[in-house]
């Protein structure tokens, strides 16, 4: 291969190759082939190191770069743009020409040339992955309507972007403030703060918020020991928090709409059980059948309230006090049934003598019920 050749491969490996590691082969085993070197290794920081040919040792190009041994020649490599520097030792059986000479030094130049190549690639793949991520992040978030669940993403994305030691949300809820962390460690009792010690990371607080509100709070503890965040970490998790706070405020009008529905939903069902007692009022007019009526309508699991218990009083003309008339009680099996809201005689007694059934005989309640209800509001009781 001839020497223009040679450049011209090198130029074609820096441009092309991905892998550090392969190109750097590729280069050292063209040079040793065009130059015919004995060997040549390639030394790199943190004690990194590429020798060709493979299955020599590099002990003695190691000596020769702590001695400067005769029968070597050392040429330096620029690592990166803080001045640390690398060297490209030569074998050599005969002295260089100063055109071989010159030619190892290009070599040396494209090597840190490359190795700025594969730097950069590196960066941009990086960059890739963490817009990547973020993408499968917003649509990972953005097809949850729980707000809950939604702080829980949050805080599992922001952890795996930023790998923070501990990432807690927190949603401002008008109910009480709600958090959700994930952490590196746990204590024995499943807690994930017991570990924390404000000597050891640096805390950052972002806000979740919109133009409308402020729905919560990521914080990040990362260890002061540990990486500091990129500019580009930053960026991506502010993006993230970004999201988050539009989609905890759509999560939020999901929920209000949602508890719009089941109030519209039981608004109906009242509605319906009212009108359906109505007509079953209207077909009798035995008080003993419009008692069982009206318990029916509270504690029917599927065609009233289904409450566990209802007792219905009445007040008698002469005293004015609450006699204690019908009642039922029920927890585990409902006495009802399937049978519609016409009530005859036999099913009336059915009722009246199932376990779930009390009459209450006997009962009075205070005078005092009595004299609150006239006012013709209802009585709570904690």
């Amino acid at each position: 291969m001839e020497a223009l050749n040679l450049v011209s491969e090198t130029c074609r490996v820096i441009c092309s190759a991905t892998s550090f590691k392969i190109g750097i082969k590729s280069i050292l085993s063209m040079l040793v082939d065009n130059l015919e070197l004995a060997g040549v290794c390639l030394f790199l920081s943190k004690g990194k190191y590429y020798v060709w040919p493979d299955d020599w040792s590099v002990q003695p190009f190691l000596q020769a770069l702590k001695e400067k041994k005769e029968g070597f020649a050392l040429y330096p490599v620029c690592l990166d743009d803080k001045g640390k520097e690398g060297s490209l030792i030569v074998k050599r059986d005969r002295p260089f020409s100063e055109f071989e000479d010159a030619l190892i030094k290009i070599v040396a130049a494209h090597i840190t040339a490359f190795m700025k190549n594969i730097r950069v690639h590196s960066k941009v793949k990086r960059g890739e992955r963490f817009f990547l991520d973020l993408y499968s992040a917003s649509k990972d978030m953005g097809s949850i309507s729980n707000m809950e669940d939604l702080a829980k993403k949050v805080a599992f994305y922001a952890k795996k972007l930023s790998e923070a030691s501990y990432v807690n949300v927190t949603l401002f809820r008008k109910e009480g403030h709600k958090s959700f962390g994930l952490s590196d460690k746990e204590t024995d009792e499943g807690g994930v703060i017991g570990f924390y010690d404000e000597g050891a990371y640096k805390r950052w607080l972002i806000p979740l918020s919109t133009p409308k509100t402020t729905w919560g709070a990521l914080e990040l503890h990362i260890a002061k020991r540990a990486k500091p965040l990129t500019p580009r970490q930053r960026r991506v998790i502010n993006i993230l928090a970004d999201l988050a706070a539009i989609f905890l405020e759509n999560a939020s009008l999901y929920e209000r709409l949602q508890g719009l529905l089941k109030e519209r939903e039981r608004r109906i069902n009242l509605l319906s059980i009212l009108y359906q007692v109505g007509n079953a009022y209207r077909s009798t007019s035995e008080a003993r059948k419009r008692i069982l009526l009206a318990l029916r309508a509270l504690t029917d699991s599927q065609k009233g309230l289904g409450l566990p218990e209802a007792y219905i009083f009445l007040r008698r003309e002469a005293s004015g006090q609450l006699d204690g008339t019908a009642g039922i009680c029920w927890m585990d099996a409902s006495p009802w049934g399937d049978q519609g809201w016409t009530i005859d005689g036999a099913y009336a007694s059915e009722l009246e003598n199932s376990p779930a059934f009390r009459k209450l005989k006997g009962i009075t309640l205070p005078e005092s019920f009595a004299k609150e209800l006239e006012n013709g509001e209802p009585i709570y009781f904690a």
